[in-house]
């Protein structure tokens, strides 16, 4: 057991080194800090046109953290996706893969290895960048309030994140295509929540219900981090609630999505690992 841990250690850094080598990963990590520095300054931008204005309602200065993290938290999904989409494509793409195949370890230590590794990054830069959020907005609109939602929010993130990446990881093993198992998630995260505002707006003018199309569809999981803030601290950080929480912000069943998802695609990445040929380059 001391030797499967240790097989699946040594593979798991190496899918770091992998990861963090790749121009994609490192693209998507500035695209992050690029929306958090947007996300402070139009906050700041908010509050001087509504004090400007002498409007009655404003958002709460000690909550920019919130409003801040808001977008890159769901743009983390897309780089969740971008570190899985090259694990295994990768290394058909570069001839690495009859090497990594025939080393003295199992395919499940050479799954389990890549699985932590990548996933164990992904968490790291939600980490990253949820302390960026808080500093940049002490700093700029002085002591944040309700920091001790901070880890509840932080440990959503990281479970959210796994449905992208079971996809792109299933996809990087299916296509041994690193183009596709990466461009196939990010299409799905830009493309869904234009799909979800459609069927929202239909409920909201039509009064059908389309609550359960809305939640079949990976995004809506994909927003648990949001879904456990409570709704009135919601209402100070945006001034208005974000209508998709509005009407589907429930956070167990957006944790039973996630589930179903990444159990669904992680097993057909494992079943591919272990009963499938030896990728070979041709």
């Amino acid at each position: 057991m001391e030797a499967f841990f240790r097989s699946v250690l040594v593979i798991a850094r190496y899918e770091v080194r992998r990861a963090l080598a790749r121009k994609k990963v490192l693209a998507g990590v500035l695209l992050i800090v690029a929306s958090q520095i947007l996300g402070v300054y139009a906050y700041s931008e908010i509050l001087r046109t509504v004090r400007t204005a002498g409007l009655p309602m404003a958002p709460e200065p000690s909550l920019a953290w919130i409003f801040s993290y808001f977008l890159p938290s769901y743009f983390l999904s897309g780089l969740a996706a971008l570190i899985a989409s090259g694990s295994f494509s990768e290394e058909f793409e570069k001839g690495h893969s009859e090497l990594l195949f025939t080393k003295p370890v199992t395919r499940l230590e050479i799954f389990l290895g890549k699985l932590l590794g990548g996933y164990g990054l992904q968490a790291f830069f939600v980490v990253l960048f949820l302390i960026l959020s808080l500093i940049a907005s002490s700093i700029a609109f002085g002591p944040q309030s309700e920091v001790g939602l901070a880890p509840k929010i932080l440990a959503a993130n990281i479970y959210s994140n796994m449905v992208f990446f079971s996809i792109a990881m299933a996809l990087s093993i299916i296509t041994k295509n690193t183009l596709i198992s990466s461009t196939v998630p990010l299409a799905l995260l830009l493309f869904l929540p234009f799909i979800s505002g459609i069927l929202i707006f239909l409920e909201r003018s039509t009064g059908a219900s389309y609550s359960l199309l809305v939640r079949l569809l990976p995004t809506w999981g994909s927003l648990l981090q949001a879904y456990i803030i409570p709704a009135e601290i919601l209402q100070k950080a945006f001034i208005i609630s974000p209508l998709v929480l509005a009407l589907y912000g429930d956070p167990l069943g957006a944790a039973i999505s996630v589930a179903g998802y990444s159990i669904l695609f992680f097993s057909i990445a494992l079943l591919k690992i272990l009963y499938e040929d030896i990728p070979r380059r041709s």
